[in-house]
């Protein structure tokens, strides 16, 4: 604050900092002094002026203290772990979209199959479907001949052209879209004539578990693929393995486990892809047929090794409900 009269001028100032209030006073002057003088006084006041208030200024800069190292520790400390936490939700995402995109190309490689698969079988059955007719046709005649060597030789057609045939069939029914029917039906039913079709074929033991349970599905389908499942199991196992075959439904799902006590199956996801198979003569079919089935079904085919340690372990599963 300055005030002027006629004899002196006086020059008040505060300033407030972080320590309080600070006040400086400047000099007086006397009206009756020559002119130059009361200008150079003048001059040198506002000079003053200016000095204190840099020195008010400098005054607040040192009355704000620094910040509490102390202080700051829990708060550099959250902000490291929150940026921690981000990091690891970020490579999280990014595992979780590597091990899409793996799926993805998974399933781009077995649409690529089926797809060449598709082509190669419609051009199998057009050419050779008349064909393996007709010699089934002279095979089967020549099994009721006289003569013992044409019989031999006509039951060994028939049986080649079968095979033949069942393969170009299981071509057929791998690459058909099927439309689903769901309707309500015993599973327990359904499993026992699977496993009474396959062990009137062959000396396997098979083992039922299950009460009669009513789900809902395709049981046309879902007997194809069950069968598959246990058929696969039969095979693995030979004449002296067995193979159980538990079925039931939780709240949500039916399901069907087969297990067996054979070899087992090494890389199971690479089962699950067509035309992989390590038995001599399989087509590699039998359990992605199943698992396409099960797929139109909104359900899932799981393949592990048996809990015992042996054998192998298949999971079908589908909602229970329409």
């Amino acid at each position: 604050v300055s005030r002027v009269s006629d004899r002196i001028l006086k020059v008040l100032g505060s300033v407030r900092t972080d320590r309080g209030q600070t006040t400086f006073s400047l000099s007086e002057t006397s009206a009756d002094e020559p002119r130059l003088a009361t200008d150079r006084t003048l001059i040198a006041q506002h000079a003053l002026i200016l000095l204190c208030a840099l020195a008010g200024l400098v005054l607040a800069a040192m009355g704000r203290q620094p910040p509490d190292s102390e202080g700051s520790g829990p708060a550099l400390h959250a902000y490291e772990e929150a940026m921690s936490r981000l990091r690891l939700r970020d490579d999280e995402r990014f595992a979780s979209f590597e091990r899409e995109k793996s799926a993805l190309a998974e399933i781009l490689r077995d649409k690529e199959a089926m797809a060449r698969a598709g082509e190669l079988t419609a051009g199998i059955v057009h050419e050779m479907g008349n064909s393996l007719a007709a010699i089934l046709m002279h095979a089967q005649v020549a099994a009721k001949s006289g003569d013992e060597r044409s019989r031999t030789a006509g039951a060994a057609m028939i049986e080649e052209v079968r095979f033949a045939q069942g393969a170009m069939a299981s071509f057929v029914d791998f690459i058909r879209t099927d439309a689903v029917q769901l309707l309500q039906f015993d599973l327990s039913k359904l499993v026992a004539r699977v496993a009474a079709r396959e062990t009137a074929h062959r000396p396997t033991e098979i083992a039922l578990e299950g009460a009669s349970t009513l789900v809902f599905g395709d049981e046309d389908l879902l007997e194809r693929a069950i069968e598959n499942v246990v058929r696969n199991a039969c095979q693995a196992v030979g004449e002296t393995g067995a193979v159980s075959v538990k079925f039931g439904s939780d709240s949500t799902h039916a399901f069907v486990i087969v297990e067996d006590n054979g070899p087992g199956i090494k890389d199971p996801d690479r089962a699950l892809r067509p035309f992989e198979s390590s038995r001599a003569g399989g087509l590699g079919l039998g359990l992605p047929l199943a698992l396409k089935i099960l797929s139109l079904h909104h359900g899932t085919l799981h393949v592990a090794e048996n809990l015992a340690g042996r054998g192998c372990q298949v999971v079908c599963k589908w909602p229970k409900s329409a």
